[in-house]
């Protein structure tokens, strides 16, 4: 069996999956959605103010961004 090098690292890979759902979500327009990820370093980088220059940093910002604007107005139950 050959070896096939990765395209992305694990972490780029979850914020890449997350950035999908939430546009997918608000494309369907779902109003109360949870969501989950097993990546600890992806939920605690998108908690922090804490940025670097990569492209995992890049894809969170973005999320982040796309996230208070889609939820602003979201209350929670």
């Amino acid at each position: 069996m050959e070896w096939i090098e990765p395209l992305l690292d694990v972490d780029t890979g979850e914020a890449l999956g997350l950035f999908a759902a939430l546009e997918w979500v608000h494309k369907l327009q779902f109003n109360n959605v949870n969501f989950e990820l097993d990546s600890k370093h992806g939920v605690d980088h998108f908690h922090s103010k804490h940025s670097n220059v990569s492209n995992f940093d890049a894809i969170i910002s973005n999320y982040r961004h796309a996230f208070s604007l889609i939820y602003a107005f979201s209350t929670s139950n």
